[in-house]
C-alpha cells in the first residue's frame, strides 16, 4: 500500500518501540570495488558505483536484494536524531532488480582522531570533487568501512530527499555515529559553497518532514560479507 505522505528526512523520536523480525545482510562479492565514478549535479557530489560498472555490493533487506548505486553526502545531516542534526549524513543509495530503492543513512561528526574502521569515508572525502571521471585504486568495501555486524538501526518508509522526492523507499539509519577528519568536511562545505546553484552556508539538506504516524522500528545488521 503506497504512503506518499511518508516523506524523508525525519526526526527520529526518543521512544522507538517496534522491532524488526529480520536482520539486514550486506555483501561485497570479490572483496568490493576497485573503481568508482565521480559525478556531481546541481544538488551534491557523489561516488557512483553504477557509473564504474561495479555490481558487487548488495544489501538484502525484507526479502529483497538491493545493489549499491551511489554514495552521496549532506551537510548538515538531513535526518535528525532526537531533535538534533549531526555535522554530516552519508546516503548509500541501493536499487533492486524490480526497481525498488533502499537508502542506508549514516550520521557523521567531525573528529581529530579518525579510527581505522572509518577510514573509508576519510579516503572518499579526500578525492577531488570532480565529475564525469572514474578513479581506480584500492579495493574498497564501503560496508566494512562504515558498519559492523550487530549494528542497530532505525527502519522506516520514506522518500528521496531530492526532487522528485519519490515516496515509498525503504530507509535504514545506522545508530552509531561515524567520525571523519574536520578537513574533509571543510572541503565538502567549500565545494557546496562554490558549485553551480551554490548554497552560501555550505548546506545541501532538505528540511525534516512530518512523521504522519508512520511506524519506526529497530533492526540490526546480521552479517557483513
Amino acid at each position: 500500500f503506497p504512503h506518499n505522505e511518508w516523506q524523508a528526512p525525519i526526526d527520529v523520536p526518543v521512544e522507538v518501540a517496534g522491532t524488526e523480525e529480520e536482520a539486514m545482510v550486506l555483501e561485497a562479492r570479490g572483496g568490493g570495488c576497485n573503481r568508482v565514478g565521480l559525478e556531481s549535479d546541481n544538488h551534491t557530489w557523489y561516488a557512483s558505483f553504477a557509473m564504474a560498472g561495479c555490481t558487487n555490493l548488495t544489501a538484502t533487506w525484507h526479502g529483497r536484494k538491493y545493489t549499491l548505486q551511489q554514495i552521496h553526502f549532506h551537510i548538515e545531516s538531513e535526518n535528525m536524531l532526537h531533535g538534533h542534526h549531526m555535522d554530516m549524513e552519508v546516503h548509500m543509495v541501493h536499487k533492486s532488480a524490480d526497481n525498488r530503492s533502499l537508502v542506508i543513512g549514516l550520521f557523521v561528526q567531525r573528529s581529530h582522531i579518525v579510527v581505522e574502521e572509518n577510514r573509508f569515508l576519510d579516503r572518499l572525502l579526500e578525492l577531488h570533487y570532480s565529475s564525469d571521471a572514474i578513479t581506480s585504486g584500492v579495493l574498497e568495501n564501503p560496508y566494512l568501512g562504515t558498519m559492523k555486524t550487530g549494528d542497530r538501526f532505525y527502519s522506516f518508509l520514506g522518500s528521496l530527499t531530492t526532487p522528485p522526492c519519490t515516496p515509498n523507499l525503504e530507509w535504514v539509519l545506522i545508530q552509531d555515529i561515524l567520525y571523519v577528519a574536520p578537513r574533509d568536511i571543510q572541503k565538502f562545505e567549500h565545494f557546496l559553497k562554490t558549485r553551480p546553484q551554490a548554497d552560501s552556508y555550505g548546506h545541501d539538506d532538505r528540511p525534516v518532514q512530518p512523521l504522519n504516524f508512520r511506524p519506526i522500528k529497530i533492526g540490526k545488521v546480521s552479517a557483513i560479507m
